[in-house]
């Protein structure tokens, strides 16, 4: 099995460093392009995505699948200065081995799909081979937490993040909820303009963190809904997601491959997306219009790309989005 050993901070100092370690790791040079880790094909197919969104808080987003085994083992800091929210969005059989040598199975259900780690206790995430991973991970200063969150136990009444606070070394899986998945996902997926991303990347963070502080705290707001269900209308999505240029398929198609009835569908495909089945389908058109024209596409070749017949409609239909006509966007 293949090994990475590595550190975590909140800048983008440790990605650079770890870039390399998973390149000598894997015997294939690895670079860093737009805050972007693509992994060569020879080794494996997906990225990962770090971006520092302010001082004290960072973002790992991960979409990989390596060819190998690879047991990532996250080394411990003495300082115990950052607090990692590790969130796994993969459904398939992993694991985390925590500071004390327990196994921790992630993905399976709700259960566990949250694992919590200050930076001073080590951490090793065990990858199975030729499988993809998918996770969002948080990584925040406790500077910046009493900075936003108060010091106090009164202020933050979590005995969770209070051993944090005390400095001491906390590790623990909580329940994946659905709000978390929600705001994860859309992390994981979100396709907006480059110059854009940051500022979304940094609302979305917060928010998802918010979960967190009222996941530890017992907080839920939806009644548990059945993991198998949710997964597998997240499943369809990206599946779909990945031909925006052929229409989707009709919603009682759609049901039946989620071995579900068309209502039940519908009204969990408005709770994990806060939006309607074809709603969503035009978003993601136009988010990959809205890429393409800034790589340079035409406007003509933009509109078949996404699975429009007419150059006219496409236009206004984008102009209706993002309210701005495509040939004045791509300029």
């Amino acid at each position: 099995m293949k090994e990475v050993k590595f550190y975590v901070t909140s800048d983008i100092s440790w990605y650079r460093d770890f870039s390399v370690k998973i390149g000598k790791a894997l015997g294939s040079s690895i670079t860093i392009l737009n805050n972007t880790m693509a992994l060569p094909k020879p080794v494996g197919d997906g990225r990962f995505e770090f971006f520092e969104l302010e001082e004290g808080l960072g973002i790992l987003k991960t979409y990989i699948n390596i060819k190998d085994s690879v047991k990532f083992k996250l080394l411990p800091h003495q300082s115990n200065d950052y607090l990692i929210l590790h969130i796994n969005l993969r459904p398939g059989k992993s694991y985390i081995v925590d500071a004390k040598n327990n196994k921790v199975h992630i993905g399976k259900n709700w259960d566990g799909g949250i694992f919590c780690s200050s930076s001073g206790a080590p951490v090793e995430i065990i990858l199975p081979h030729d499988e993809w991973a998918k996770s969002i991970t948080l990584i925040i200063h406790r500077i910046w937490m009493f900075r936003h969150l108060g010091t106090t136990k009164n202020e933050f009444e979590s005995d969770l993040s209070n051993i944090f606070f005390r400095n001491g070394c906390l590790q623990c899986s909580l329940e994946l909820n659905i709000d978390i998945l929600k705001i994860a996902e859309e992390i994981q997926f979100s396709s907006v303009p480059s110059e854009w991303k940051k500022v979304q990347l940094k609302g979305q963070s917060l928010k998802l963190l918010s979960y967190y502080m009222l996941a530890v705290s017992n907080y839920s707001k939806h009644k548990r809904l059945d993991y198998k269900d949710v997964m597998r209308i997240i499943s369809l999505k990206e599946k779909m997601q990945e031909t925006v240029n052929q229409i989707w398929p009709k919603t009682e198609v759609a049901a039946k491959q989620c071995m579900m009835s068309r209502s039940k569908f519908l009204r969990l495909f408005k709770i994990i997306y806060d939006r309607n089945y074809y709603d969503l389908y035009q978003d993601i058109r136009m988010q990959k219009a809205a890429e393409m024209l800034e790589r340079g596409s035409s406007v003509a070749e933009t509109s078949r790309e996404v699975g429009f017949v007419n150059t006219s409609h496409f236009s206004k239909v984008f102009k209706d989005h993002f309210f701005i006509e495509p040939s004045l966007y791509k300029n």
